[in-house]
């Protein structure tokens, strides 16, 4: 979080939140008088995203964590596909429902998840395959349909 702004823009905005600047130096306000909620407000509008922010009843943060650990390292606009190994049919996994709002968040568009049975071989060695009952979730991509 930055020490002061002289945007004046940045200065009506925080004020739009209810929130006094400090005191005024040279055109220069600072944060030293301010609240903890009123610093969790700035860092809102400093970094887009405060830090007990959610979207659909998930936290940002959370959210974050899930989508980094699938999206495609080399652009995360590019389709996102997870597999999740299940026991029940009718549960879906929690990582699963997360990635979904995730995709939904960063991507802006909304997940397919299927429910399937696909064969897999146990171990690196295994001669015959198993069936594992899992839920997949795909995405187009950023700006897709």
């Amino acid at each position: 979080m930055s020490k002061g702004w002289t945007n004046e823009s940045a200065r009506h905005s925080m004020s739009a939140y209810g929130i006094k600047t400090g005191t005024k130096k040279k055109d220069y306000y600072t944060t030293d008088k301010l609240s903890v909620k009123q610093k969790n407000v700035i860092d809102k509008y400093e970094n887009g995203v405060g830090k007990n922010d959610n979207y659909k009843g998930y936290e940002i943060s959370e959210l974050k964590k899930v989508f980094d650990e699938y999206h495609d390292k080399d652009n995360w606009k590019n389709p996102v596909e997870a597999i999740f190994e299940v026991e029940d049919a009718n549960v879906v996994p929690h990582k699963a429902q997360v990635l979904m709002k995730a995709i939904e968040f960063y991507q802006g568009v909304e997940p397919k998840i299927v429910y399937s049975s696909i064969a897999v071989y146990p171990h690196k060695d295994a001669l015959t395959k198993v069936w594992k009952n899992v839920y997949i979730v795909k995405s187009a991509g950023y700006g897709c349909d």
